[in-house]
């Protein structure tokens, strides 16, 4: 790696203490490794064990400016001639009980690099460059993993993912933009706290997702990311944002499906069949919905404030249904699919795999099929999971559970003759199939019939 940072910043080095250096860390080191480029090439992340205040002195007596700080979390930003940089304290962080919101409640300032290093998310982001030495410092074998091109967590992935959301997204963005794979347990970990992603403001959460979409790889970490669960709640987010600036609900004309379901089914089909879409196509498509959420427009009511892209995604969407007319569908589909094949995967118990067979149960035996084949192939989780499920679903075939809407002793007209009507049928029959599954019965007509009527009732 090229001994290379900015005048101004080994002048500030130089400044410091022996005993408490300053280091660059993160990102920046990392991608000096990787790519072997100048060390000033990238952003810079600079951290010291130095008390706060005496950071602060130090930055005067070199002729830098703080730009701004938090003192409660011993952070600021700095300005120089040549850059800016990011400095934080030595620290360990305290996260709220089962939130993700990104924010630390409580820091405690430390003076050892070991403790904080383990408040970072990979490994291969807890790299340290002594500045005036010129030498990395590796705590947690981060070397080792960029070697092996895989993301691996500081620490237990629960606990990582835990503390802050924004972690998932980060993890698939790095995967999109180093071409990394993702160690086991971090991956399962990712989906077992994909949730946390509610916690995430979304302005966050698009700058991750467009970093992600710009990135070499971005097809296959945002495969990775809807496999495992994280970009639902990512969508989410983002509609809700949508609707808070505009006041109304996005779709496209497709299935009423939101603008970034279809743009991320659009990465995944267009790209792959060579239309000439990108992953930069979709990165500024995305960017211009965040930066421009409104459109003056007079209308027949006068009003103003129509979100500026429904139209052009309404042309695009249309364009795209010419060009291959069944792709919604079939993305769809397999987004379904690889998010049942990695929830079987990481279910550790028989109650799971019956949850999971409620949840898909429109998908469970494509489902099966994919495990099996994967445990051809030598995949030992995938060959447990088949294991596991192949067992329930000889029980259900057994005891005459229906696993489908059309399995059931009812149909759509008897839901029609109940007073059913439109959306309400198609639902109604789902939540019989799913009261059949979790209660282990058959369901018989009469039966079936009973609780629609129930449920017709109790919902007025």
């Amino acid at each position: 790696m090229k001994r290379v940072v900015e005048e101004e910043l080994m002048a500030l080095a130089r400044l410091f203490p022996a005993k408490t250096p300053l280091y660059l860390v993160g990102g920046r080191v990392r991608d000096c490794i990787v790519r072997d480029m100048d060390i000033s090439e990238t952003d810079a992340d600079i951290c010291s064990a130095i008390a706060y205040d005496d950071f602060v002195g130090l930055v005067q007596r070199a002729g830098l400016q703080i730009e701004s700080e938090c003192k409660k979390l011993g952070t600021a930003w700095v300005k120089g001639r040549e850059g800016r940089y990011e400095y934080a304290t030595f620290r360990k962080d305290s996260y709220p009980v089962s939130k993700g919101d990104h924010l630390p409640d409580k820091v405690e300032f430390v003076d050892n690099l070991q403790l904080d290093c383990l408040r970072r998310d990979f490994r291969c982001n807890a790299l340290y460059y002594d500045i005036v030495a010129g030498k990395v410092i590796d705590p947690l074998e981060g070397k080792q993993d960029i070697d092996d091109k895989i993301l691996s967590t500081v620490r237990q992935p629960d606990l990582v993912f835990c503390e802050d959301g924004l972690r998932i997204l980060r993890l698939f963005r790095f995967c999109s933009t180093l071409g990394f794979g993702i160690e086991t347990d971090t991956l399962r970990g990712a989906i077992r706290h994909a949730g946390n992603l509610n916690d995430i403001k979304s302005e966050r959460i698009a700058v991750e997702i467009k970093r992600l979409l710009s990135g070499d790889n971005a097809k296959q970490a945002l495969t990775a990311a809807i496999a495992s669960g994280a970009m639902k709640y990512v969508l989410q987010r983002l509609d809700e944002s949508v609707e808070e600036n505009c006041g109304e609900k996005l779709s496209v004309g497709i299935e009423d499906t939101p603008i970034r379901l279809r743009i991320v089914t659009m990465i995944a089909n267009l790209v792959e069949i060579n239309q000439g879409w990108t992953s930069n196509d979709a990165s500024n498509l995305i960017e211009r919905c965040e930066s421009s959420t409104t459109l003056e427009q007079n209308n027949e009511s006068g009003k103003t404030g129509k979100f500026s892209l429904i139209k052009e995604a309404k042309q695009l969407a249309s364009k795209w249904k010419q060009v291959y007319p069944q792709s919604m569908e079939k993305g769809l589909k397999l987004v379904a699919l690889s998010q049942g094949v990695v929830a079987c995967e990481c279910a550790s118990n028989d109650e799971e795999v019956k949850r999971i067979a409620v949840e898909y149960a429109g998908d469970i035996e494509d489902i099966s099929s994919v495990l099996y084949a994967k445990g051809k192939d030598g995949d030992d989780c995938a060959r447990r999971a088949y294991v596991r499920l192949d067992n329930w679903l000889k029980y259900c075939r057994e005891k005459e559970i229906p696993l489908t809407v059309t399995g059931l002793a009812v149909n759509g007209e008897d839901m029609k003759a109940l007073g059913y009507s439109g959306a309400e049928i198609r639902s109604v029959l789902e939540r019989l199939r799913d009261l059949c599954v979790i209660e282990e019965i058959r369901g018989t007509r009469e039966f079936l019939l009973s609780k629609a009527k129930e449920w017709r009732r109790n919902d007025g």
